[in-house]
């Protein structure tokens, strides 16, 4: 049998007829000006910190490309008849490097937006509900609510995030170092990487993308994509002529999949 019953949910010390921070005339009382400047400092504080990490990041990046700029522009002063091939090939992949900083730029404004709205949405929410609370109760509360809480929760890794960005010069510098031990490596190795790897009919359609890839991408764009160099993956087709149902992993992934 159900029973009706009368609840009241309020805030404590709340008296009848009593407003914590609403005068009757609408304006605030000492106690809700207070609240007021904590949220408004609270989350002002937010911004104002997300704000200057976004410039420090951004800065570091225009540091980075700056010394790109100034590498391409020493390159094209050395460049003659005689090394114009190897002066190009260098040209060509600190332009790359340009552009994954130009997309990179992109990701990070975007980001920086989408925190300031939310942190924004939230703090505006929160000092309307100084002199409503009901609004608390609303679908369109709780969301913002549910939005903010994700990006603390993105917040957690930002400062990993930011020492992995703040350094991409020297992450530049290190990808630079690899690329002059490959260079420097035996002429038999680099030839068998820039060689043409033939696509058979018994391959995987993901094996014959992959090894369609690797004859039209340069070794930069293919490790990039497949986090893998190109000489490295010419050793997995040797070994197991197609990589993707044949390498001990696949077979793994199959008898699991067979299991469940």
């Amino acid at each position: 049998m159900e029973t009706t019953y009368l609840a009241h949910h309020g805030v404590k010390g709340q008296k009848w007829g009593v407003r914590k921070y609403q005068n009757p005339d609408g304006s605030l009382t000492a106690a809700g000006q207070g609240r007021y400047n904590k949220i408004s400092n609270k989350y002002g504080k937010q911004l104002s910190r997300s704000s200057v990490e976004n410039q420090k990041i951004i800065a570091s990046r225009q540091q980075y490309r700056a010394k790109l700029n100034d590498k391409i522009a020493k390159l094209e002063s050395k460049k003659n008849s005689r090394n114009a091939a190897k002066i190009d090939k260098k040209i060509e992949k600190n332009k790359a490097r340009l552009e994954d900083q130009k997309a990179g730029d992109k990701y990070i404004n975007a980001g920086q937006k989408r925190y300031d709205k939310t942190i924004s949405q939230y703090r505006d929410m929160k000092l309307k509900a100084i002199t409503n609370p009901d609004i608390k109760k609303t679908e369109n509360y709780k969301k913002v609510k549910s939005a903010y809480l994700k990006q603390k929760v993105s917040d957690l890794n930002y400062g990993s995030n930011y020492t992995k960005l703040k350094y991409t010069f020297d992450s530049g510098k290190q990808e630079a170092k690899s690329e002059r031990k490959e260079s420097s490596k035996a002429p038999s190795k680099s030839k068998s990487s820039s060689s043409k790897m033939t696509i058979n009919s018994s391959d995987s359609k993901v094996t014959q993308r992959v090894k369609n890839d690797y004859n039209k991408m340069s070794d930069n764009e293919f490790r990039r994509k497949y986090s893998t160099t190109k000489e490295v993956y010419a050793k997995r087709v040797k070994k197991y002529g197609d990589p993707y149902m044949n390498s001990p992993l696949a077979k793994m992934g199959k008898k699991l999949g067979s299991k469940q």
